[in-house]
């Protein structure tokens, strides 16, 4: 294989494995956040939900090359995931 093309391939993998660190630390805080409302009795598959749908999100922003967001507004996400659930939940029981 050429030097040139091992380059390619080398930058290529380096530059996702950065962006997984990325969404690795954006998620960092909000799954703390997830965890420990999901603590609360009721409460768990409200907050795993809303983990999973953010993660989803970031990973297309991500895949889509936008920005993004930090640690405090990734939790603020999955903090306006889990009203959404449990407001949907409210509404139709």
């Amino acid at each position: 294989m050429e030097k040139n093309a091992v380059k390619r391939i080398l930058n290529k993998d380096m530059k996702e494995i950065k962006k997984q660190k990325e969404l690795e630390t954006g998620l960092g805080v909000a799954g703390d956040v997830a965890e420990l409302i999901g603590k609360i009795p009721g409460l768990g598959g409200f907050a795993q939900e809303a983990l999973g749908n953010v993660t989803e999100k970031l990973q297309e922003m991500q895949d889509n090359g936008d920005d993004l967001p930090n640690g405090f507004q990734t939790a603020n996400m999955v903090m306006n995931e889990m009203g959404a659930g449990i407001l949907k939940k409210l509404r139709d029981p």
